[in-house]
């Protein structure tokens, strides 16, 4: 885990940091890694490196963390009584859930996308799981 504050290159400039041929007036961040080491990121390739957590301390994935994570959502109708829903990540990953009712005039793909949704998010839950234990701990080798 890292710590980032905000920090305009003509602000890292100052500090020593090396910002190569960015503008003072870029904006970006002071980066500390876990074994102290500084440098100053770019805003915009620190924003595509790093995903920021709603829990300060990065010990929990919150409800919110997930929705942000969430790009595009895409409901459709498969065959006469099931809702297949898509969700995209930030990273163009996809994930689908599935939700059915048993007679096909029941159908309704609002109702459907509600309890597919849950189960696509909860793919998402798992997979950024996976990525904060790695990213907390390293690999256990």
């Amino acid at each position: 885990m890292i710590e980032a504050v905000p920090m305009t290159a003509r602000e890292a400039n100052d500090k020593g940091y090396r910002i190569g041929n960015h503008s003072f007036e870029e904006d970006g961040y002071e980066v500390t890694y876990l074994d102290g080491y500084k440098s100053w990121s770019p805003a915009k390739e620190f924003e595509k490196a790093y995903y920021k957590l709603e829990d300060p301390a990065g010990d929990v994935l919150k409800e919110n963390d997930i929705k942000r994570f969430i790009k595009d959502i895409e409901n459709v109708k498969v065959g006469t009584k099931t809702t297949n829903t898509t969700l995209t990540c930030l990273t163009g990953f996809e994930v689908h859930g599935q939700a059915a009712c048993v007679k096909p005039e029941n159908f309704d793909l609002n109702v459907g996308s509600n309890y597919a949704r849950i189960k696509a998010e909860d793919k998402i839950w798992e997979g950024l799981g996976f990525v904060l234990q790695w990213a907390k701990y390293g690999l256990k080798k």
